[in-house]
């Protein structure tokens, strides 16, 4: 099951990713889409965040790299929206988590040191463990 849902709405600024469980047996293929705008021109820095069952939400892909654990991300950016789409070609049962997209205005530490960001999360996030709504969380069936 996958549902298309606005996620965040703030100051014009927007992510908007497929959301909802998708099922897949190990070794099929897992497309997770994002789409995000910003109210003014410039750059703009998408991210995907990844939240283990029972773990802290942690930054898993950001947008200057191409791969990591098997996963891929394309990205396309506008004048003022893109896309960051999270591509997996045979997924595996240790992929089982929520997924969730993100960007911000400026290049470089995330807010660590340094300039403050502002990164623009879905609405519904809570940080703390457990399963939150506005996501792709990612289950295995045995068949």
């Amino acid at each position: 099951f996958t549902s298309s849902k606005k996620l965040l709405q703030s100051r014009g600024q927007s992510v908007d990713q497929t959301s909802g469980i998708v099922t897949a047996t190990e070794g099929q293929p897992i497309v997770f889409y994002c789409s995000y705008e910003a109210q003014i021109g410039g750059s703009h820095y998408p991210y995907w965040y990844i939240q283990h069952s029972g773990q802290p939400l942690k930054l898993f892909l950001p947008w200057h790299e191409k791969n990591i654990q098997g996963f891929h991300g394309t990205v396309h950016k506008g004048k003022t929206n893109g896309t960051f789409n999270l591509q997996k070609d045979a997924s595996q049962l240790k992929d089982s988590a929520a997924y969730f997209c993100a960007f911000t205005n400026r290049k470089g530490t995330m807010g660590v040191g340094g300039e403050k960001s502002t990164i623009y999360f879905p609405s519904e996030i809570t940080f703390n463990a457990g399963i939150l709504p506005s996501a792709n969380l990612l289950s295995y069936t045995n068949f």
